[in-house]
């Protein structure tokens, strides 16, 4: 019964040895798939700063030259303006028959002779940079 029994205790040792190894295998194994995983996520993680940054350097130029473009038609919006402004004084120069009209028209009862010298009055007036008024006529244009 002794050699019995000793044979079942050498029988459980050396399955469990064998349960050993297999698990100490396992673990091993194991071991391996968590470093090969952790390098992969250090790698993605690595790859998905690059992206990041690449992304953010992107958005600063897109801002950057939507500055840019935004001066640049705000300029060329500018200059039109002024050009147009400038352009709108010289016909008003070029044309000083408007003014005589525009003073006609609110002193009907003026002559012809009055509604000239008013408006020469006028121009001289702008020309100064100070408006003056006249008896039952303003100046304007």
């Amino acid at each position: 019964d002794i050699g019995t029994s000793m044979e079942e205790v050498k029988e459980a040792v050396a399955t469990l040895v064998d349960e050993i190894a297999s698990l100490t295998k396992s673990i091993a194994a194991l071991d391996q798939a968590v470093a090969e995983a952790t390098r992969q996520r250090k790698e993605e993680h690595a790859e998905f700063k690059e992206v990041l940054a690449s992304n953010a350097a992107a958005k600063d130029l897109i801002v950057l030259a939507r500055t840019r473009l935004g001066k640049f038609y705000k300029k060329t919006s500018l200059l039109q303006a002024a050009r147009q402004q400038q352009l709108q004084q010289q016909q008003q120069q070029k044309q000083p028959w408007q003014i005589s009209g525009l003073l006609a028209s609110r002193a009907p009862s003026a002559t012809p002779l009055e509604v000239s010298l008013l408006a020469l009055f006028c121009r001289t007036s702008e020309l100064s940079g100070s408006l003056q008024p006249v008896p039952d006529l303003r100046c304007g244009g």
